[in-house]
């Protein structure tokens, strides 16, 4: 599959989402997700703020964290998070064509992200 096939249907797939999560109420957005330790609203942030990402500003992120992977990850989700679920399902919508990525080439990403689970109190200090 070419990059541009690769971004086509990531687009599609990403408007989907968009469709199928228009329907979700308060209980269904705190729902778990199949990320340990994420509800359904956090598996979104996640998404938008991957797909908002470039190189440039994963370098302001990661030094402004402390170089904490964790920190950087939790602190993207929780600016995503402000205001209500239809908030953050906004920001999703504005980034569904989004060809942004974080560092990498497309070929070492695609397909191979995985959740990374939060402390027991919730979100990574």
């Amino acid at each position: 599959m070419g990059k541009s096939e690769v971004w086509s249907t990531i687009h599609t797939e990403r408007a989907a989402l968009d469709t199928d999560l228009q329907s979700l109420d308060a209980a269904q957005w705190d729902t778990a997700s199949l990320c340990e330790g994420w509800s359904v609203r956090d598996v979104l942030a996640h998404m938008t703020a991957t797909a908002e990402m470039t190189p440039p500003k994963f370098l302001g992120s990661i030094i402004g964290s402390g170089f904490n992977f964790d920190k950087m990850l939790h602190k993207a989700i929780a600016e995503r998070e402000q205001g209500s679920p239809a908030d953050t399902l906004a920001l999703f919508a504005a980034a569904v064509n989004s060809t942004k990525h974080p560092p990498g080439p497309t070929d070492a990403w695609l397909g191979r992200h995985s959740c990374t689970p939060k402390t027991s109190a919730g979100r990574s200090a």
